[in-house]
C-alpha cells in the first residue's frame, strides 16, 4: 500500500512540475507573440518610410547618371566648339564683318536682352507683392477670428449673467437664513462665519446686479463687432488687390514666355531693319555726286 502511495505522490509531483513547465512556456510564449506582434508593427512602420527613401534614392541614382553620361557627352562637344568659336568664326567674323556693323549688332541683342530682362523683373516684382498681399491676408483673417472669438465670448457672458445673479440671490438667501438661525440659537462663532460668508455673498451679488458689468460686456461686444467688420472690409479690399495682382502676373508671364520664345525672331527683325539701312548708306556714299546732282534737278524739273 506504501508503495502505491508513494508513487501516486511522484506521479502526482512530476505532473505538477509539469504543469508549473507548461505554465511557464505559455506565459513565455505569450511574451514572445507579444513582442513578435511589435516587432512586426514596427517593422511595417519602418517599411512604410523605408520604401518610398528606397524611390528617392532610385531616382536620384537614376538621375545622377543621366548628368554623368550628358556631362561625358558633352566634353568633347564643348572643346569642338570652344576650338571652332576661337579659331575659325571669331577670325572670319573679324574679317568680314566691320566694327561698326558688329556694335550694332551687339547692341541690337542687347536690346532685345535687356527687354526680356526687364520684363523678368516685373514678374520677380508682382511675385514678392502677392506674397506680401496673401500674408496680409492671412493675418487679417486671424485679427478676424480672434475679434470674432471674443465677441462670442463676451455674449456668451452677457447669457450667463441672469443665472449668475440668480444663483448669487439664492445664495445669499441661504445665508442670510443660516445666520439668522445660528445668531437666535446664541451659536456665535458659526454666526460670525455665516456673516463673513454673507458679506462677501452680498458683494459679489451688487457687483453681479449693478450696470457696470453689463455695460463692461455691451462695451466688449460692440468693440469686437466693430473691429472685426472694418478688418473684413479690409479684407475684402485686400481680397480684390490680390486678385489684381495675379492677373498682372498671369499677363507679365505671358509676355514674358512670348518675349523669350521670340528672342531670335526678334534678334533677326533687328539685323535685318540694320542690314537694310546699312545698305542703303553704302548705295549713297558710292553713287557718282554729279549723278546725284543731274538726279535732283531732274526732280527739280519734274516738279
Amino acid at each position: 500500500m506504501k508503495a502505491l502511495q508513494d508513487e501516486l505522490k511522484d506521479l502526482q509531483k512530476k505532473r505538477q512540475e509539469i504543469e508549473v513547465a507548461m505554465s511557464d512556456a505559455n506565459e513565455t510564449l505569450q511574451q514572445a507573440q507579444h513582442t513578435l506582434g511589435e516587432a512586426g508593427s514596427r517593422r511595417n512602420e519602418l517599411a512604410a518610410k523605408i520604401t518610398p527613401l528606397q524611390r528617392l534614392m532610385n531616382d536620384l541614382t537614376t538621375s545622377q547618371s543621366a548628368i554623368e553620361q550628358q556631362r561625358q557627352a558633352a566634353v568633347p562637344e564643348i572643346e569642338a566648339a570652344e576650338k571652332f568659336h576661337d579659331e575659325q568664326l571669331l577670325p572670319q567674323i573679324g574679317k568680314e564683318l566691320p566694327a561698326a556693323r558688329s556694335k550694332a549688332i551687339q547692341v541690337a541683342i542687347e536690346a532685345v536682352d535687356t527687354t526680356i530682362d526687364d520684363l523678368k523683373k516685373s514678374v520677380q516684382a508682382l511675385q514678392h507683392r502677392i506674397a506680401e498681399a496673401e500674408a496680409a491676408v492671412i493675418e487679417a483673417q486671424k485679427q478676424t477670428a480672434a475679434h470674432e472669438k471674443g465677441f462670442r465670448e463676451a455674449l456668451a457672458e452677457l447669457r450667463q449673467l441672469p443665472g449668475q445673479i440668480q444663483a448669487a440671490r439664492g445664495q445669499v438667501a441661504n445665508l442670510s437664513t443660516a445666520a439668522k438661525a445660528a445668531a437666535t440659537s446664541r451659536r456665535t462663532e458659526e454666526a460670525f462665519y455665516l456673516a463673513r460668508e454673507l458679506k462677501q455673498a452680498l458683494d459679489r451679488l451688487s457687483q453681479l446686479v449693478g450696470k457696470g458689468q453689463e455695460d463692461e460686456l455691451f462695451d466688449r461686444l460692440n468693440k469686437e463687432w466693430e473691429e472685426s467688420k472694418a478688418i473684413n472690409a479690409s479684407i475684402a479690399e485686400k481680397t480684390t488687390a490680390l486678385k489684381q495682382l495675379r492677373d498682372d502676373l498671369a499677363t507679365a508671364e505671358r509676355e514674358l514666355q512670348r518675349k523669350v520664345q521670340q528672342r531670335e525672331a526678334d534678334i533677326k527683325a533687328a539685323l535685318t531693319v540694320g542690314e537694310m539701312a546699312e545698305t542703303t548708306r553704302a548705295g549713297q556714299q558710292t553713287e557718282p555726286p554729279a549723278q546725284r546732282k543731274t538726279g535732283g534737278r531732274s526732280r527739280e524739273a519734274d516738279q
